[in-house]
Parts: C-alpha cells; sequence; structure tokens
C-alpha cells in the first residue's frame, strides 16, 4: 500500500542531481566573494542566491519533478488526493530552504563588511598554525582552532547549526510516517510518490481484415491493358466505399 512511497534513495539521489544542477550557479557566487571587490560579492548574492528556491518552486509548481526528480522518477504531488500541485503549494513546500538562502545571503553580506571572507576562498584555504614543541594543546584547544578556522565568523556558525537542526529533523520526520513525507511535505501539504514514465510497447501491426481487397481484387479495379486499357479514376468510382478507403 505504501511501496509508492518509500523513496529516501531516490529523493537523496535527486538532490545530488539538482545539486550538481545547480553548483555552475552557486560556485560564481562564492569565488566573487572570496576573491572580488565587495561590489562583485554583493552582485553575485542578489542574482544568483535566489536561484535555488526559484528554481525548485517553478520546476515543482509547473511540473511535480525538477530535473533531479525526473532522472529519478519521483514526483510531488498534492496529499490529500495525490493531484498536481501549483506554485502557491510549491513556494510553501520550500519556505524552509526559502528562510535558509536567506540566512546563507545574509551571512553572505556579513562577511563581506567585515572582511571575513576566507571560508569563500575555496584555493587557498589557511591552514592550521603549527604548535611548539613541548606546548602541545588540550583536546579542547584543538576542536576551537578548528572550529575557528571552519567559521570565521558567528554568523556562519549560527547558520550552520540551524541548517543541521533543520536537515536532521527532515530525515526524522520523513522516516517516522508511512507516507514518508518530511518536514516540508506537511508544511506545503504535499507527499512524494514514485511516479516512472511509461514504457514504449513495441509496436505490433495489426492482422489483415476481410475487408481489405487482395491482390486479384486491386488488378480487377485498375483493369489490364490487353482489356483495352484501364482507367484509374473510373475503377476507384465503381468501387465499393469501403475498398476505397484501403486504396486511399
Amino acid at each position: 500500500m505504501y511501496e509508492r512511497y518509500r523513496n529516501f534513495w531516490r529523493r537523496l539521489g535527486a538532490s545530488i542531481i539538482d545539486g550538481l544542477v545547480l553548483s555552475p550557479t552557486t560556485t560564481p557566487a562564492i569565488l566573487a566573494i572570496g576573491y572580488g571587490p565587495g561590489w562583485l560579492g554583493y552582485s553575485a548574492i542578489a542574482m544568483l542566491a535566489p536561484l535555488p528556491w526559484a528554481y525548485t518552486t517553478y520546476s515543482h509548481g509547473r511540473w511535480g519533478q525538477t530535473l533531479g526528480k525526473h532522472v529519478t522518477e519521483i514526483r510531488v504531488v498534492r496529499a490529500d488526493n495525490l493531484e498536481r500541485i501549483g506554485y502557491w503549494q510549491a513556494l510553501r513546500r520550500d519556505a524552509g530552504a526559502v528562510v535558509l538562502g536567506v540566512l546563507g545571503a545574509l551571512a553572505m553580506v556579513y562577511g563581506i563588511r567585515t572582511g571575513d571572507t576566507d571560508s569563500y576562498r575555496l584555493f587557498d584555504q589557511p591552514a592550521l598554525e603549527p604548535y611548539e614543541a613541548g606546548n602541545e594543546p588540550t583536546l579542547g584547544e584543538v576542536y576551537r582552532d578548528a572550529f575557528s578556522a571552519m567559521f570565521p565568523n558567528w554568523t556562519e556558525a549560527v547558520l550552520t547549526v540551524v541548517s543541521s537542526a533543520w536537515w536532521v529533523t527532515e530525515v526524522v520526520t520523513m522516516l517516522t510516517n508511512p507516507r514518508r513525507r518530511a518536514l516540508h511535505d506537511y508544511i506545503g501539504g504535499t507527499v512524494v510518490v514514485y511516479d516512472p514514465a511509461p514504457r514504449h510497447a513495441r509496436y505490433v501491426p495489426p492482422p489483415p481484415t476481410s475487408s481489405s481487397p487482395s491482390a486479384d481484387e486491386v488488378d480487377q479495379l485498375m483493369g489490364s491493358s490487353e482489356h483495352g486499357g484501364w482507367n484509374l479514376g473510373t475503377n476507384l468510382r465503381k468501387a465499393p466505399a469501403g475498398d476505397r478507403l484501403h486504396l486511399a
């Protein structure tokens, strides 16, 4: 009964594919923040940050599936009647992602304003400073230094904690109900179902019918040159309606 809803791995695969699809838009924004001047970083955030949720909202509202969901053969539908959703319902479903996206954009803006953009320099991440011999740090100091290198400002740390909590809640919610509805599905009133594309059956020509003219009947209709020639138009007009149809 619930087989079509058990699609955790398909949804995970769809997320990976969609991440690859969106990477050409998100990566330039990160590089602009890490290496470009401030105005370029702000412009990249304004233009590229809304694209991920615009992509998912439009795709779900238009087709019920993103490119990743199309590849993994799953579809987002209404939870009450399993019919297609609209744009407003798709936007409600992505409300959590929109909020996280806005928080991420604000964290990027804060990093540009304060100059803490080292975490956005993908090709030259700062290395941890070595410790002096005989002055080995405690385990807590190691974690503290590593955390400081990963999150140069408090906004990124808060965003990471919130995003992780949201993701864990999504997974737990999805795995604890029979229809595998995640938290964003409850918010949007949706459910994800397995919806395989129809397979094209092999064409089998129909058997000949009794009304089809035989070769002898065709020769009789067309006449013969040994009997004074033939007139295709005259013979077709004399042919029964059914035979004229088959000759057309």
